[in-house]
């Protein structure tokens, strides 16, 4: 859920209330089921407009909180993000939800202090004007051309490049050793 943060200002995710969304599920979660585990996987980690397009880089990192906020307030620190700048973090750590400041976090084992993938948010010219689309008056004529952006063209043209380097990483050689 740190992707979230990621999202620039004008990425309709965002201004659909996503953050606000995450903030009252992670209440109903909470209250439902209090004494969760929560794993993030950062063994790839990705930067710039995702979940579809994003730029893999190895992270060799795996997380685990029974706090999701604290979570993912490291895991956006890692990306080198203030954790308190994100909206959603900000909002369940103001709601009592979880810790999202760092200085409340204690953390056990390796020491990232020094980890900072240095991640950057810079929506792509394609995304202002997919945003454009999405959000005018022909919004109900053009709502599946992000989906046949980011499915048809870019990942024909783009993602498939990128798959096939990152399955020559380590991790990827791992990954084929499970498909036999």
């Amino acid at each position: 859920s740190a992707f979230l943060g990621t999202l620039d200002e004008t990425d309709s995710r965002r201004n659909a209330g996503l953050h606000e969304s995450l903030v009252d599920t992670l209440a109903v979660l909470r209250e439902i089921s209090p004494g969760m585990l929560f794993v993030m996987d950062g063994t790839f980690a990705g930067e710039g407009p995702g979940p579809q397009r994003l730029i893999p880089h190895i992270g060799n990192v795996i997380a685990a909180s029974t706090d999701p906020v604290a979570l993912d307030a490291v895991t956006a620190r890692m990306m080198g993000f203030d954790p308190l700048s994100i909206p959603f973090i900000r909002q369940a750590h103001e709601a009592g939800l979880g810790t999202g400041d760092i200085s409340g976090v204690e953390i056990i084992g390796d020491d990232i202090s020094e980890v900072n993938f240095n991640f950057r948010v810079n929506p792509a010219f394609t995304d202002s004007i997919l945003w454009w689309l999405q959000t005018s008056s022909v919004a109900k004529f053009t709502y599946r051309l992000p989906m046949l952006f980011n499915d048809w063209y870019w990942y024909i043209a783009v993602g498939e490049k990128r798959i096939k380097k990152v399955m020559k990483s380590g991790w990827g050689e791992l990954f084929e050793t499970y498909r036999k």
